[in-house]
């Protein structure tokens, strides 16, 4: 069973049984009247153990606080609860039926609410698989227990995600405004397939990456070319003049070397992967730095003619071809809110699978490290000038501000999240008045935010 099919196994049992005592029924099996009892099958979740105490109280008989679900940390209690809330009242008036079920934490001698909901919404009795209700009410009850795990586990639930993708199509480019973290996933992606972990010392993990072989990142910028990026012609001096070579650069050298390994691989095994992460990938001429490699990355192992030799080649005279083995991926980044920047031709986007980033709030203990602090309120107010609905995940549903110019996307020019990340070298001061605000005030000039928005940019503080 899935955490979420036996929570729900165990909240129908819980509110069977409470109601069947309350109302002077027998025990409804396997529970009894006691504390910290666990359910077999049921009480253990992949976030930890919930346990279930049944107590009587003599003033409100079993329709109390007294009663609930709880995690527990080892043989300790955590005081995070589901409970029926403080003074009966997720019972009706005649204390026969629940008919709310309320996510607590108890503190200073009574249960603090978090989240509750109405026991009819979550489906507690049907056969049917958990609903979206149900789902939500054990995600904060998890979140509650546990903010640091349920975020990391969501995250790492995301980056699977993008790897499964990126197996399947081979090259990805994730898709944002400026500062919502795109470089940052697609190193995590890297560091999962490469190191079988992410971790949270990015500099870690960055010395790690590079000392692998199989990590590499560029940067594109208007002035990248194919001789750049695939092979070129170098002059070299001596002594005796100058002389004049093939040479391969990142991509073929990468794809050798990554074919290579594929080539080691025994049979059935899966060759080791290779990570190219190109950053500010629509910065470049893209179609004048892939050249015929844009046939290459959708046909894999198979070779193709450059337009120079390879200079690795053994025969005589030396062959032109190259391959990208099935092995090598590689990632985009691409910053939407340049204007500046060239689009993708259809040609290439076909190649590749765009994956939008949206800016987020993020948890100063979960997403965070070395003390590192997450602005919310500011994040708010900058964010309130392009979308209404700024906790929004799914990029369908945003809904633009009034101060957003018609002409764009909320999703291509709404900054990101890693703006508003301050410690004790960029403070909040710093962070705002250097960056933040010079950068709104360009969207001013460039009219992707009205005039309307002047005013509020001006009192950010």
């Amino acid at each position: 069973m899935t955490d979420y099919e036996k929570f729900k196994k165990l909240l129908a049992l819980f509110v069977r049984h409470l109601e069947s005592k309350q109302s002077g029924g027998k025990d409804v099996p396997p529970l009894g009247s006691g504390i910290n009892q666990i359910v077999e099958g049921l009480s253990d979740t992949s976030y930890g153990e919930i346990s279930v105490t049944v107590n009587y109280n003599p003033s409100s008989d079993y329709a109390s606080t007294r009663c609930n679900l709880e995690w527990m940390d080892g043989d300790n209690r955590t005081g995070k609860n589901v409970n029926c809330g403080e003074g009966n009242s997720g019972w009706d008036d005649d204390r026969r039926k629940i008919k709310k079920l309320y996510v607590s934490q108890f503190k200073d001698g009574r249960h603090e609410p978090r989240y509750e909901k109405e026991v009819f919404a979550l489906d507690l009795f049907s056969p049917d698989p958990p609903n979206d209700k149900l789902k939500i009410f054990f995600d904060e009850y998890v979140k509650l227990y546990n903010l640091d795990k349920f975020i990391k586990r969501n995250y790492m639930a995301q980056i699977q995600k993008h790897i499964d993708l990126l197996e399947s199509n081979n090259n990805i480019i994730f898709t944002g405004a400026p500062g919502t973290g795109k470089t940052f996933i697609a190193q995590d992606i890297a560091a999962q397939m490469i190191l079988g972990n992410v971790d949270a010392d990015k500099h870690k993990q960055s010395t790690n990456l590079g000392n692998s072989g199989r990590y590499k990142l560029v940067q594109f910028h208007p002035a990248y070319t194919y001789e750049d990026f695939v092979r070129g012609i170098v002059a070299k001096t001596s002594g005796s003049g100058v002389s004049y070579s093939v040479e391969n650069k990142t991509l073929a050298e990468f794809a050798e070397k990554a074919e290579k390994d594929k080539e080691k691989a025994e049979k059935g095994q899966k060759p080791p992967p290779y990570i190219l992460v190109i950053d500010e990938i629509n910065r470049a001429n893209l179609p004048a730095v892939l050249g015929e490699l844009i046939y290459a990355l959708e046909y894999r192992d198979r070779a193709i003619e450059t337009m120079y030799e390879n200079p690795n080649s053994t025969t005589a005279p030396k062959n032109k071809k190259l391959t990208i083995p099935s092995n090598l991926f590689i990632i985009g980044t691409m910053n939407t809110a340049d204007r500046s920047a060239g689009q993708i031709d259809y040609a290439i986007r076909r190649r590749f699978a765009f994956v939008p980033v949206l800016p987020k709030i993020l948890d100063d203990a979960a997403d965070l490290h070395n003390k590192h602090k997450f602005e919310k309120e500011l994040f708010k107010a900058v964010s309130e000038l392009f979308v209404k609905n700024y906790t929004e995940t799914d990029i369908d549903k945003l809904i633009p501000s009034e101060h957003l110019s018609p002409e764009f996307k909320p999703e291509d020019v709404w900054i990101g999240h890693s703006y508003f990340i301050t410690d004790d070298k960029k403070t909040k001061d710093i962070r705002l008045q250097y960056e933040i605000k010079p950068l709104l005030r360009e969207y001013l000039k460039d009219g992707i935010l009205k005039s309307t928005a002047k005013e509020k940019i001006d009192k950010l503080a």
